[in-house]
């Protein structure tokens, strides 16, 4: 599990230090601009585009759309979902390992004091069929469960696991009609995008604290060994 740590925390300073210029212009730049910078590095324009999208999952107030758009733009919506899955995991990965390994004060300075508060509610669900919940249904909180999984010290394959499937469908099946309804146009499809991904997020207004009520209640019918003995 140490080893695992140090890796992933060596693997989060490199993919924070390619992809520090595409942060600092994140919302000052356009989808033309963007993609003229991951295409400047050429055969690792790729790996480019996964670090700098992964990076909007470790900072929540940075947009994802611009990069998501990007992918489908050079990627095509096949690949354009690949790498952008890739990124999620990624991102959510490093955020588990960050709040795992330094605690709340980190988790603090990049996600915000006043999330705090948010991400102690997913602390409180730690099973592994509740994470693949959160991520699947928690749209603009989706960084919060992994910030939240690392501060309840849940096993890193729990985690792991659960977002690598969590992700999958909402991802999968958005990419695919989005692709599929505006006919194979990638600059429709990616415009559309943004429409998606809202309609996602809002799902946070609902199922979320729904899905969050029934894990607590969940937690608080398992009988402890205490009342057992």
């Amino acid at each position: 599990m140490k080893k695992l740590l140090r890796l992933g925390f060596w693997v989060s300073i490199l993919f924070i230090l390619i992809s520090l210029p595409a942060v600092y212009l994140n919302g000052r730049i356009t989808i033309d601009d963007f993609k003229n910078y991951v295409l400047s590095f050429g055969l690792f324009a790729p790996l480019t585009f996964i670090l700098a999208t992964a990076v909007t999952n470790i900072i929540p107030p940075l947009a994802a759309t611009v990069f998501w758009i990007t992918g489908v733009i050079l990627f095509g919506p096949f690949y354009g979902a690949v790498f952008s899955y890739i990124a999620n995991l990624i991102g959510s990965t490093a955020n588990y390992i960050i709040a795992y390994i330094w605690g709340r004060p980190a988790v603090a300075k990049l996600a915000g004091e006043g999330s705090l508060k948010e991400i102690d509610k997913y602390a409180k669900a730690t099973k592994f069929w509740d994470l693949i919940m959160f991520k699947m249904f928690s749209g603009a909180a989706s960084d919060y469960v992994s910030y939240a999984a690392g501060l309840a010290k849940v096993p890193f394959w729990v985690h792991f696991s659960a977002v690598g499937y969590g992700i999958v469908p909402m991802m999968g099946i958005g990419f695919y009609l989005i692709y599929r309804g505006t006919g194979g146009n990638l600059y429709a499809a990616a415009s559309s995008l943004g429409i998606f991904y809202a309609i996602n997020y809002s799902t946070t207004l609902f199922l979320v604290p729904l899905i969050y009520r029934l894990s607590t209640n969940s937690q608080n019918q398992t009988p402890s060994p205490t009342a057992k003995a």
